[in-house]
């Protein structure tokens, strides 16, 4: 079967050759192309309308793979769409297969012919000389297609019962020897009659065990090839959107060995939401230590078994998401064949409990479709009243009794399985857990809470759960059902008391919270998960000591409607304040009192060491009344230096009226607030 080069009415393409390459690797290249015209893979032109520069890659042993540069003849090539096999569905059509073997053929692409009209159109030229490749090469569109579509065609019956193909890479397997030896001898045969030869130093027969696309097969089941998961191990932290593009490409092939992956990589993923600031930290860094750790340990997964009863095991939560397995029974111990998992939508955070568990059984059907059609399986949920969900009132609850139809199209039963005995869906609730806790994963919970006096008896009592707390893992929760059988429930961790104000500190003063107001900083630590009495009292007094927020934000205080009055002549009535305190001086001044006539906004500045009331008083009486005469009030706030040593101090000069400004109301004074402003 020929290949074909359809660039429809298109103008010939010709790229001229770089002019210099380094001798080595010149000579490399006519070395190689001399060997492929020896096998008659290229053949030498002298004149050609169509040409592409040459392409040297090198190979582990280093030799050099010649192909041609055909991005432009790519780019005006005519697309074959030709199905490739789906990953998971080869590797569990292999079913319960014993022995093994492995057809690789003798540089694939070389063994078919390009058809002669064509041949042109993938011209090489070089420094020295032109040639074409008379058979297909690396870097053709459509190729790896047409070489598809050819080994199908030799399998032919043989395809997805007792061989697969992957491009060149054949596996053949049986569930007995007899039957191994039966089709060893049936599929050489067919590469003869395509014309096809095979690479015997790299194929490999009779095997228990096999390496197929990246993963160990065998009669127990599919395996990650650990050589493969090494490189995602020996990551480090990672610095930007393409390395997150990068490890959630690799990661994603063993997402179906790993109960909780979409729950595990959420931090990392949400680093790739447009217009978000890249940030590692703690977070992501904690989901990518258990990612590691998850992918070090993959289990091997069943293959399925269709005269087998399926399973599917399901559970929802929140605050993680929806996690199914499809399991099926051996010796009454149910088996892995795959997990899936998703999180939820901000829209199906509303969702109740109940209607959350129907939904993880929707989404199991879906992903698990090929197995649990045409075949009776049982649902396992922890939920009791989804025993009787295809049954539901369309006016009591109409989300589910819309997904009834849907379910309606298949044969199986629900069966309740109470949490605690629920073992296969309890992986989902308890990554969502530890989802929870990874938010401070440098905090020991179950330790600190312990140190808590007043937490300490929580563990001690066995009717922990009417006190509306769990323990989980060692770690106390505090359970809290929003809206009762409305709202999913949430679980918060209680936090010890001498941690919270560095929990605060962490929610209110980093440069991700920017000195939030009390409701977003108690909005964050309700987004962590965290919990302790009396939350909105301890967040105000914090914010209030805080120096930044007292410094830069204005102060919301009581209006208690007074109304404020100036003199009614210079230097009638004055207002007075400090501002300070600030750096020293050379003559010890720290502070500056401000003296502001009220009639004619006139001020007047005096430096100070300190606030205390006798200076002040002498200030005002030997640098402000003897030059501008005595007024008849002065107004100042509460303050310790304005206080009554002052009334007492002034008093024993002359005789003035001292107003002070109510608590609360700032405003009286506002001709002083406002300068202060300015200065």
């Amino acid at each position: 079967m020929e290949f074909t080069i359809d660039t429809g009415d298109h103008p010939s393409i010709y790229i001229r050759p770089r002019r210099h390459y380094h001798p080595d690797i010149q000579s490399k290249i006519d070395a190689k192309l001399s060997e492929l015209e020896r096998n008659g893979i290229v053949s030498k032109v002298n004149f050609t309308d169509w040409g592409f520069p040459v392409t040297a890659v090198p190979k582990p042993n280093g030799s050099l793979r010649i192909c041609g540069n055909y991005v432009k003849l790519n780019a005006i090539t005519k697309t074959i769409k030709y199905p490739f096999i789906n990953l998971y569905h080869a590797l569990q059509s292999l079913g319960n297969a014993k022995y093994f073997s492995k057809i690789d053929l003798l540089s694939g692409y070389f063994q078919i012919p390009i058809a002669a009209a064509d041949r042109p159109k993938c011209a090489l030229v070089t420094p020295n000389s032109t040639y074409v490749f008379n058979t297909m090469a690396m870097g053709m569109k459509n190729a790896p297609a047409h070489f598809q579509l050819l080994m199908n065609q030799v399998l032919g019956d043989m395809r997805y019962r007792t061989a697969i193909a992957y491009q060149d890479d054949t596996i053949l397997f049986s569930d007995t020897f007899d039957n191994h030896v039966l089709r060893l001898r049936k599929l050489p045969t067919r590469l003869r009659e395509a014309n096809l030869t095979v690479n015997i130093e790299k194929c490999q027969f009779g095997l228990n065990q096999i390496n197929f696309l990246g993963f160990i097969v065998s009669d127990q089941g599919v395996h990650a090839d650990m050589d493969k998961v090494t490189p995602i191990a020996n990551l480090r932290a990672l610095t930007n959107i393409k390395e997150v593009e990068r490890l959630l490409g690799m990661a994603g092939v063993y997402s179906k060995f790993i109960s909780k992956y979409q729950v595990m990589v959420e931090p990392i993923r949400r680093l790739k939401i447009k217009d978000v600031p890249f940030a590692w930290e703690s977070e992501q860094e904690h989901a990518f230590q258990e990612l590691k750790r998850s992918l070090a340990a993959l289990p091997y997964l069943k293959q399925p078994n269709f005269k087998l009863p399926f399973e599917l095991h399901c559970d929802a939560a929140t605050s993680a998401g929806i996690a199914v397995i499809l399991c099926q029974r051996y010796d009454d111990t149910p088996y892995p064949l795959s997990f899936a998992s998703r999180s939820v939508t901000k829209f199906e955070k509303n969702y109740s409990i109940r209607e959350l568990e129907a939904l993880a059984i929707i989404f199991g059907v879906k992903k698990f479709r090929m197995y649990l059609e045409c075949n009776q399986f049982t649902v396992f949920t922890d939920h009791s009243s989804l025993q009787w969900l295809l049954n539901t009132d369309a006016d009591k609850q109409p989300r589910l009794w819309r997904w009834c139809p849907f379910l309606q199209a298949y044969d199986f039963k629900v069966i309740y399985v109470p949490g605690k005995v629920n073992h296969a869906a309890d992986t989902l609730s308890r990554a969502a857990i530890h989802a929870i806790a990874s938010h401070h994963p440098d905090i020991d919970w179950a330790k600190e809470q312990r140190l808590d006096p007043m937490l300490r008896p929580y563990f001690n009592n066995t009717n922990v759960k009417y006190t509306k707390h769990k323990i989980v893992d060692g770690i106390l929760y505090k359970v809290e059902n929003k809206q009762h059988k409305t709202i999913a429930t949430d679980m918060y961790i209680r936090v010890p008391s001498h941690l919270v104000a560095d929990l605060i500190s962490k929610h209110h003063d980093s440069k991700f919270a920017g000195h939030g107001g009390i409701a977003k900083t108690k909005a964050s630590l309700a987004k962590a998960h965290l919990y302790w009495t009396n939350m909105t009292h301890d967040i105000n007094a914090y914010i209030q000591k805080c120096q930044i927020c007292q410094r830069i934000k204005g102060h919301v205080s009581t209006n208690h409607n007074m109304t404020t009055t100036h003199g009614t002549a210079p230097f009638i009535k004055v207002a007075i304040d400090y501002f300070g305190p600030l750096p020293t001086s050379s003559a010890g001044h720290q502070y500056v009192l401000v003296v502001i006539d009220t009639f004619t906004k006139y001020v007047e500045l005096y430096p100070t060491r300190s606030t205390a009331s006798q200076e002040l008083a002498s200030i005002m009486y030997t640098q402000f009344i003897l030059r501008h005469g005595v007024p008849n009030e002065i107004m100042c706030d509460n303050g310790n230096s304005l206080g009554s040593q002052f009334t007492q101090q002034v008093a024993r000069y002359v005789d003035i009226n001292i107003v002070y400004t109510p608590p609360y109301h700032p405003s009286a004074n506002g001709i002083m607030e406002r300068f202060m402003k300015t200065l």
